[in-house]
């Protein structure tokens, strides 16, 4: 899971940049407004697991909101691009 959330994040961040926008590449600045907070529960099983699946709804609720901007704006490829995100989770 981490290795392909790694692979979006970067295809997600080649997107950005062919838009024109600067891309967020510092992990510091990148941890400062992700909306994903950092488990302390790793050693717990159960409590990683649940900090997962939370992680995931909250990636969902984003791209969704992307989805529904991406579609309004007529952008094809990011709306693809997010739709096939979705899909896979």
């Amino acid at each position: 899971m981490y290795n392909d959330l790694f692979l979006k994040t970067d295809e997600f961040a080649e997107r950005v940049l062919t838009l024109g926008y600067d891309a967020n590449h510092n992990y510091n600045d990148w941890r400062k407004t992700s909306k994903i907070k950092v488990s302390p529960q790793i050693s717990d099983g159960i409590l990683a697991v649940e900090d997962i699946l939370a992680s995931f709804k909250t990636i969902i609720i984003f791209e969704r909101k992307l989805l529904t901007l991406s579609a309004g704006d007529g952008d094809e490829s990011s709306n693809a691009l997010i739709s096939d995100y979705i899909r896979l989770q």
